[in-house]
């Protein structure tokens, strides 16, 4: 989202007449409120107006010097009293709705845009070229897909959006539009439908995808236009670049998947998603989280995307060794045995709380299952690599707790690379299960150039092609 400040004054809620001179910023994700006299009067503060003292306002009304309405949503901050010479308060703010004065933070309607949807999902054009002195512009937006998550109605539609004065200006936006039954927080909305879709996008191309703007319609809107413009602590970065179709096409790109190229209708797609993000989110966030945060070294990514796997194969597998009560049996003989050898009590009590907890397989062989589980994509890794799970396991041994091996002194390069091909086994399986089809997933990977060319690399992890 882009950065945002704005001058004006500011006060809580019915107190118009009392308002703070001050100004609000969004930056780089955080949100303050810098104000230069107490929001609350002198004589309505209920303790000794002497001291500083911590205050938390659910809702700051406030009006820019341009004269756009601005609400604040959950503002922290210590707050100095009047006359002293420390009255400059500086607020943490959780949420801002730009256009309108609000009384809460719940939304009945939500629109947000992506920076990679209208590539990922490339909709039809609104424009029709008659001739060369002749165009017709669509101008009513055209729904291109509708489906039902829980009890939300989820619609993603492209339309056209511009400026008539001085000129014409154009272009053609794709949005996500949610709506509830009843209200809610933009904190559901977030983490429950904008986060989802960026998860979505950023699975599918393994690019970082950007949140270019929300909105929000209150309850009572009724058929007003969203208008209130939401910006939000940890927003996300801003795009660096500007998207293009050519990012996420051919088989030189790391794509898996896109609207315009799934073998499910796109109402299916969607909902089947939310089923996925919600049974495997703890492996998405794993696996998705060097987007999220691009300043990570090779060492912290190697360890993300390894707890992704892990995670996923707790998910979908069996990580146990043995039956619970076949482990019970096996412990009771160990400990029975090195009752009769005389071993210490003490130590016997340290072994069995250690066996007891012992029953997980080893995190190689869980490598080499989620591999097996990957039909040829595995096998071409293995192939190339056989010891490929072991490299892995030492690699995350040693990035984990700095005592390498000597299997696991890999360079900077080396890493990455066990940690990029570990990355397409992970993908490959998240997209199948979202088809429902893994066949169909392990097809699309196979005939990628980028993971043909990840995999030829593990054959030299040190080397520089």
């Amino acid at each position: 989202m882009d950065d945002y400040s704005a001058e004006g004054r500011w006060w809580l809620p019915g107190k118009g007449d009392r308002a703070a001179v001050g100004s609000f910023a969004f930056r780089g994700g955080g949100a303050s409120l810098t104000v230069y006299e107490p929001l609350v009067p002198a004589d309505e503060v209920p303790e000794n107006p002497v001291h500083a003292r911590w205050v938390t306002y659910p809702v700051v009304h406030g009006r820019t010097n341009a004269g756009e309405d601005v609400t604040l949503f959950v503002a922290r901050s210590v707050e100095f009293p009047h006359g002293s010479s420390g009255s400059k308060s500086t607020f943490h703010v959780e949420a801002a709705a730009l256009g309108r004065h609000l009384d809460s933070d719940a939304f009945s309607a939500v629109s947000f845009e992506l920076d990679y949807l209208p590539s990922w999902l490339c909709p039809p054009t609104l424009v029709d070229d008659h001739d060369f002195h002749t165009l017709t512009v669509k101008l009513d937006p055209r729904i291109l897909v509708e489906a039902n998550v829980g009890d939300a109605c989820v619609r993603i539609e492209t339309m056209m959006t511009g400026e008539w004065q001085p000129g014409v200006t154009l272009q053609q936006t794709t949005s996500v539009i949610v709506e509830f039954p009843q209200p809610v927080s933009y904190k559901v909305v977030v983490n429950r439908y904008v986060r989802a879709f960026e998860d979505l996008l950023t699975l599918c191309l393994d690019l970082r995808v950007c949140l270019v703007r929300l909105m929000g319609a209150a309850s009572g809107d009724g058929e007003r236009a969203r208008d209130a413009t939401l910006f939000f602590a940890n927003a996300g970065l801003s795009p660096t670049m500007e998207p293009r179709f050519a990012d996420i096409i051919g088989m030189g790109s790391p794509t898996l998947l896109s609207g315009y190229d799934t073998p499910l209708e796109m109402k299916e797609l969607v909902e089947r998603w939310f089923g996925v993000y919600e049974n495997l989110g703890s492996a998405l966030v794993l696996l998705l989280g060097r987007h999220y945060a691009p300043f990570m070294y090779a060492e912290h990514e190697l360890g993300s995307t390894v707890n992704a796997a892990e995670a996923l194969h707790s998910l979908r597998f069996d990580s146990r060794q043995r039956e619970p009560q076949a482990h019970q049996r096996r412990v009771r003989a160990v400990v029975e045995a090195a009752t009769k050898a005389g071993v210490d009590p003490a130590d016997l009590e340290w072994a069995e709380r250690v066996l007891k907890n012992a029953n997980s397989k080893p995190l190689k062989r869980r490598l080499e299952e989620l591999l097996e589980a990957s039909g040829d994509v595995g096998r071409e890794i293995l192939a190339v690599e056989p010891e490929f799970c072991g490299e892995v396991v030492g690699l995350r041994v040693a990035a984990a707790h700095g005592n390498a091996t000597s299997r696991a002194k890999l360079s900077h390069a080396g890493r990455f690379r066990h940690e990029q091909a570990l990355r397409w086994v992970v993908r490959c399986f998240l997209v199948g299960e979202l088809l429902g089809d893994h066949a169909e997933a392990q097809r699309r990977t196979m005939v990628k150039e980028s993971f043909k060319f990840a995999v030829r690399r593990l054959a030299d992890p040190e080397g520089t092609d």
